[in-house]
């Protein structure tokens, strides 16, 4: 550099005030409560289920906005939906039903590793009847309660069979009346959801003794209920029924119990088949096991049963991922298990369902 440059650099650092300093600007503050309401709903609706309970403690304005329908109707256009499973308890002499649902542990390591479940105790409308006798199915984020009487009718009458047909709409809690069915039926009768339709069978009152297995189908575009007369439906009827006890489908694949194992639905070749193995699960041919269950966990099965003992009813749940392996074999691997809600003796009955929202 020559004298000529240093010299005017010298003179511009000489000329700088020393007592003015550089203006200072202070950080901007900006709170995730303070964006628009639809941009929390869409940042909101990307977060799982999980986190809502704690989230909706952060403000009256998140508890809002996770109660409305706008954010489901956004999860599902994101199709962030996920797999909500929900229980029904009752208990002998009571009147009451006692309404769960079950809640996944967050990940406590980095593979991101199932840390189980547990129930939590939700809003049990009074509209809800006894769940020993309704039969239940999901569809989406509905669950629909089907046939059935209230305690007061079962408890004078000595009957549980109705017409009634309504609807739970799992992602706000409340009841809704649907078209009633054509015939009476109880918790015996079979339902499932197929093509657009609820098929109900079974279950009927007394005086249908002549069709045991009359057919409703409930189109749900249509809201609608017809008689089934498709010889094809019954014979798919009469496969799925053998499985009513305890049975779900995942990914379009039939699971079912039956005479003491687990076995599967070859669509392809319209055979019932054995699940060749299932590691990891304990032995369900004990006689403490009362009752089990089967939902669809999002592509795993959710296998939940009773255990009960003079002091406690505890309600235990299987974590199962299932690989189809040489095109005909089926194995399964339990990847958690653990009770998940510890209960009343007196504890008579439970239902699950897997609701989507």
């Amino acid at each position: 550099m020559s004298s000529k440059s240093r010299s005017s650099a010298a003179t511009s650092r000489k000329d700088l005030p020393h007592d003015k300093k550089m203006p200072e600007t202070e950080p901007m503050s900006i709170s995730f409560s303070s964006l628009p309401d639809d941009l929390l709903i869409n940042c909101l609706a990307r977060v799982s289920r999980l986190y809502y309970p704690a989230l909706s403690c952060v403000s009256k304005n998140f508890r809002s906005i996770i109660a409305s329908p706008e954010i489901y109707q956004t999860r599902a256009s994101l199709n962030r939906t996920e797999k909500c499973v929900y229980l029904y308890l009752s208990f002998c002499r009571d009147p009451e039903t006692y309404w769960f649902t079950m809640r996944r542990r967050p990940s406590r390591n980095i593979a991101n590793e199932s840390s189980g479940y547990y129930m939590e105790m939700a809003p049990s409308p009074k509209y809800l009847h006894p769940a020993q006798s309704s039969t239940l199915v999901a569809v989406g984020s509905d669950v629909y309660k089907i046939g059935g009487g209230d305690h007061s009718t079962c408890k004078l009458s000595k009957r549980k069979c109705s017409y009634s047909f309504s609807v739970l709409d799992c992602r706000t809690h409340m009841w809704r009346q649907a078209p009633s069915m054509w015939v009476e039926r109880d918790s015996s009768s079979t339902a499932t959801f197929f093509d657009g339709k609820i098929y109900v069978a079974g279950g009927c009152d007394k005086r249908y003794v002549g069709y045991p297995d009359r057919v409703e189908a409930f189109d749900l575009e249509k809201q609608t209920w017809g008689f089934v007369t498709n010889p094809r439906v019954f014979d798919w009827y009469h496969k799925y029924k053998a499985a009513r006890e305890c049975h779900c489908v995942i990914d379009d694949v039939l699971f079912f119990w039956e005479s003491g194992a687990f076995k599967w639905y070859d669509s392809k070749t319209r055979l019932c088949k054995e699940v060749s193995d299932v590691k990891g699960l304990p032995d369900l041919h004990d006689p403490k096991f009362c009752k089990m269950a089967m939902v669809d966990l999002g592509g795993k099965m959710g296998l939940l049963w009773n255990t009960k003992t003079s002091q406690e009813c505890k309600i235990w749940c299987a974590e199962i991922t299932f690989e189809r392996r040489h095109g005909d074999e089926m194995w399964g691997k339990v990847e958690w298990f653990d009770y998940v809600l510890s209960t009343h003796e007196s504890c008579s009955s439970f239902y699950a369902v897997s609701a989507s929202v």
